[in-house]
């Protein structure tokens, strides 16, 4: 039972940083866009540029999944399709 509810903390936690992750990607193309509306580019856009590059970059080597779902993958006990889906719970 030990066992059980450790693997339910790193899904948990897995789940968390995949959230926290994904916000800051959102916020970063937020920035992007009112930087370009607004005629305010300068370094900050550039970063958060840099940021969706490198994202495309890790889903590229990723074969367009997340490393965080293939990780949550190697914790669950439940088929792909599940785990694709264990983010809208």
């Amino acid at each position: 039972m030990q066992i059980k509810q450790k693997t339910k903390m790193k899904l948990y936690y897995i789940k968390l940083a995949h959230t926290i992750i994904w916000g800051i990607l959102v916020a970063a193309i937020l920035y992007i866009l009112y930087a370009g509306i607004f005629d305010n580019v300068g370094m900050l856009s550039w970063f958060c540029i840099g940021l969706i590059f490198v994202e495309g970059i890790i889903l590229l080597l990723c074969k367009g999944k997340c490393p965080l779902t293939l990780l949550d993958y190697r914790y669950a006990n439940y088929d792909l399709l599940v785990c694709l889906n264990n983010f809208s719970n």
